[in-house]
């Protein structure tokens, strides 16, 4: 009678059993899959004629003078630490979550944006299209031209400079040369010819002078008005009235507001595009709506 045997395994398969070979194998199993995958090879830092060049007509345009040879080779290192330096922190995702970095970048697709949709210059037809069709965008504004005295607070204070400006008024209205009077100069110059009031507003901000100024009639002394300088007393010698404008008067604000129109639509096409590559979900209204 033949006595049983008991299966004894072999000892390559015994060890393959252990748990902790098995441990130790997927784990270099895993080490050898990250080498192979996640890492590939880096890209060399390249750093050509045509780099160093630029490199040297940037130090050119800042200093005024061109680099020598010890010049050159600090400007390429300095450009091989900083292109480092980026690219590790582009590894390690140093530019995720960054507000200024997501800034710049969408700034600079804008800039993209602009380039890639620059159209032509259109011709005068197509500009004299553009202005009948957009009346209102084109409408000249009234102007207004005037001579004034100024009264400051600084040596007489706001109360004592609005009683000053008062007496001038009196005294010319009653007939006396603006030139004999005794006022301040504005302590910024204004122009005084032919203003609108958006000049105005730029000049003064929104100050009573401005409303004075644009509504006065021709001829007249008037004040004292207010500012942000102090008073004025002021006459209008000149009002031309707005109204629809002439293509030869504007032509030049009609083909800038036609090449913003035109990068306007190609802009929005552009995002269109860009919703139908990213789709947008609305999360934020109860329910997740593709936009």
């Amino acid at each position: 009678m033949t006595p049983n045997r008991v299966p004894v395994a072999s000892p390559p398969r015994a060890l393959l059993r252990e748990p902790l070979l098995q441990f130790l194998l997927l784990g270099a199993l895993l080490f050898a899959a990250e080498r192979l995958v996640a890492a590939p090879a880096a890209m060399p830092v390249v750093v050509d004629a045509a780099r160093v060049e630029r490199l040297a007509a940037l130090h050119r345009l800042q200093t005024g003078a061109a680099p020598d040879a010890a010049e050159r080779e600090r400007l390429v290192e300095g450009y091989v630490r900083e292109e480092l330096l980026y690219r590790e922190a582009r590894r390690l995702g140093l530019d995720e979550g960054d507000e200024l970095v997501r800034r710049r970048l969408v700034q600079k697709m804008g800039f993209l944006n602009t380039d890639a949709t620059t159209a032509a210059v259109p011709d005068e037809a197509a500009l004299r299209a553009f202005h009948i069709e957009r009346p209102a965008a084109f409408v000249l504004p009234s102007r207004a031209s005037f001579e004034q005295l100024y009264f400051g607070p600084d040596r007489r204070g706001q109360q004592g400079a609005r009683e000053a400006a008062s007496a001038a008024l009196a005294a010319l209205r009653g007939g006396r040369p603006p030139a004999s009077i005794v006022s301040d100069r504005l302590p910024v110059p204004v122009a005084t010819s032919l203003r609108s009031r958006q000049d105005l507003i730029v000049d003064f901000g929104e100050q009573p002078v401005v409303d004075a100024v644009a509504g006065a009639p021709p001829g007249a002394w008037i004040g004292p008005v207010a500012s942000g300088f102090g008073w004025h007393v002021l006459r209008v010698t000149e009002r031309t009235e707005g109204g629809p404008s002439r293509f030869e008067d504007v032509e030049t604000a009609v083909r800038d507001a036609w090449l913003r129109d035109a990068r306007d639509r190609r802009e929005r096409a552009a995002l269109q595009a860009l919703r139908s590559r990213w789709p947008v979900v609305r999360a934020d209204l109860g329910e997740e709506r593709s936009r």
